[in-house]
C-alpha cells in the first residue's frame, strides 16, 4: 500500500497597460512550484506571455502581436527514482512563438461593440 503527501501551489499575474494612448501592452507571468510524487519530483515550471496591441483603420480594425513563452523557459522537468532507478526528464511544449494577427469590425466599431457588451445584449460565444 502507497501512502504520500505533495503540497504545490502556482500563481499567475497579468498586468495591461496603454502607451501612448494608441498602444495596449499585456504581459502574463505564470508560475508551478516544484512538487514531491510517489517516486521523485517535478521542478518549478514558469513562463511569460507579452502580447501588444493597436487599433487602425478608424478603429474598425485591430492589429495584434503576442509572443508566447517569452524566455522560451515554459519546460515540464521531472526527476524519477526508486531503489533501482534514476531518470531525469525535460519535455518542452512548444518553443517560443510569435503571432501577428489583425481582426476588421465590420459595420461596427470598437466602441459600439462594447456599449452593446455593458447592455448584455452581446451573444457572441
Amino acid at each position: 500500500m502507497f501512502n504520500a503527501d505533495a503540497y504545490t501551489w502556482f500563481g499567475r499575474v497579468s498586468s495591461r497597460i496603454t502607451l501612448l494612448k494608441k498602444v495596449d501592452v499585456q504581459t502574463t507571468f505564470n508560475y508551478r512550484a516544484p512538487r514531491n510524487t510517489t517516486q521523485g519530483r517535478s521542478k518549478a515550471m514558469y513562463h511569460v506571455d507579452l502580447a501588444a496591441s493597436m487599433d487602425v483603420l478608424n478603429k474598425k480594425g485591430t492589429l495584434t502581436f503576442s509572443v508566447r513563452d517569452v524566455f522560451n523557459t515554459r519546460r515540464w522537468r521531472q526527476i524519477s527514482q526508486g531503489a533501482d532507478f534514476y531518470t531525469e526528464g525535460d519535455f518542452q511544449w512548444r518553443a517560443r512563438q510569435t503571432t501577428l494577427t489583425f481582426s476588421y469590425r465590420i459595420n461596427r466599431n470598437k466602441e459600439q461593440k462594447r456599449d452593446r457588451d455593458m447592455e448584455g445584449d452581446n451573444m457572441d460565444f
